[in-house]
């Protein structure tokens, strides 16, 4: 008797363990499936075009749910108060977007990509920030373009400003690789000129273009990548890649945002 007692309690101790072990998978899939991982997975979310466990939305009217889903897409020990509650701000521009419709995609011109690297210059390490957006190439086809380059080098250069020029162009999918591209272009000659305008003027841009084809500057590593989208009208956010441990808030959140309307009173 003592002996089929010591079974049954074995098979009890078996049975409690493939359980809590089935649940501890299930738990980190979910937690997985609930990462923001993308940045086109973020714009699905914020669009209401698929679940956070990446299933299709087939009723996108539904102005309850859509809020909810935008709500996830905050940073919540930015934006969560203790209570369970957002922040009124984050309310206010929830609503923003349910009654409008309001929507991102990949081919806006009003996202800006914000890429820190460690570069080197005469054998100095020099930190800079390049400022990438969309362009259209040809129809249906994207790339991303450096409009803008900041650093202690380019400090007293002027603004590159004629939106019609020609910019250095990168792979349309590098922003889901970090822009680890930008490291390995090869900044040669007739290619890299064929990326600036003939007229060159003495801005950022220039400089930039003149240190790269030179050789004189390398870009080392890609130390942080952060999106700013003034997509939505009266509004800008910044989003940056948040990771947490046993959290479904993680990954590409929104951390930073403004009511431009009620910063400028």
């Amino acid at each position: 008797m003592q002996k089929w007692i010591s079974v049954w309690i074995l098979l009890q101790m078996i049975s409690v363990h493939v359980i809590s072990q089935t649940l501890c998978v299930d738990f980190k899939e979910d937690l997985l499936k609930g990462r923001v991982k993308q940045i086109d997975e973020f714009m699905c979310r914020f669009n209401m075009e698929e679940t956070w466990d990446g299933k299709k939305i087939t009723d996108k009217g539904d102005k309850d749910l859509r809020r909810k889903y935008i709500k996830t897409l905050f940073d919540n020990d930015t934006f969560r108060r203790s209570d369970g509650t957002f922040s009124p701000i984050i309310e206010k521009f929830a609503n923003t977007i349910t009654d409008n419709g309001y929507t991102l995609h990949y081919e806006d011109s009003t996202w800006t990509a914000v890429v820190k690297c460690n570069a080197t210059i005469c054998n100095r390490s020099e930190s800079i920030t390049l400022y990438l957006q969309t362009r259209q190439q040809a129809k249906g086809e994207f790339v991303w373009i450096i409009k803008d380059v900041k650093g202690k080098l380019f400090a007293y250069l002027s603004d590159s400003s004629d939106d019609n020029k020609p910019h250095l162009f990168i792979s349309p999918m590098e922003h889901e690789i970090g822009f680890v591209g930008i490291l390995d272009k090869p900044y040669r000659g007739a290619d890299l000129r064929k990326m600036v305008a003939d007229d060159r003027t003495t801005s950022r841009l220039s400089m930039l273009t003149m240190l790269l084809e030179s050789g004189l500057l390398k870009l080392n590593t890609i130390q942080h990548v952060s999106f700013k989208f003034s997509t939505v009208p009266g509004w800008s956010f910044t989003v940056n890649r948040k990771e947490k441990k046993g959290s479904y808030n993680t990954g590409w959140l929104i951390t930073e945002i403004m009511d431009i309307k009620q910063s400028d009173k």
